[in-house]
């Protein structure tokens, strides 16, 4: 059994109330140096899918194209309207009760208890 563990070094200075520097770790054997570039590595992937996140940028022209192909792939072929839509084989759908809709934990209770196939 193999266990991993992902650190984020962060420091805060407590008179500026700001972020504050932190010093760089030292490796001196080259399974260390390894160690270091992956992780410089990884850091620079999630700064950018944090740049690059939906919640801050628009999709870009490839990925409207496949959102646009499968909400296509949901429509009828033989259906003149947005209303006639096809079900993907294996999709799961719930209904949930409005007053349940009002109260967050119990949404999120409910979704939890059930197996959603993918």
């Amino acid at each position: 059994m193999t266990s991993e563990a992902v650190f984020v070094m962060v420091a805060r200075n407590p008179l500026l109330n700001s972020s504050s520097l932190v010093n760089k770790l030292g490796s001196s054997t080259p399974e260390e140096k390894a160690i270091v570039a992956k992780s410089e590595s990884l850091q620079s992937l999630r700064k950018t899918m944090a740049r690059e996140s939906l919640l801050k940028t628009a999709p870009n022209k490839e990925e409207r194209s496949l959102i646009h192909d499968i909400f296509i792939n949901t429509l009828d072929p033989s259906g003149t309207t947005f209303k006639v839509r096809v079900k993907p084989e294996g999709t799961v759908i719930y209904i949930i009760h409005g007053r349940i809709l009002f109260s967050m934990c119990r949404i999120f209770n409910f979704l939890l208890t059930w197996e959603f196939p993918i």
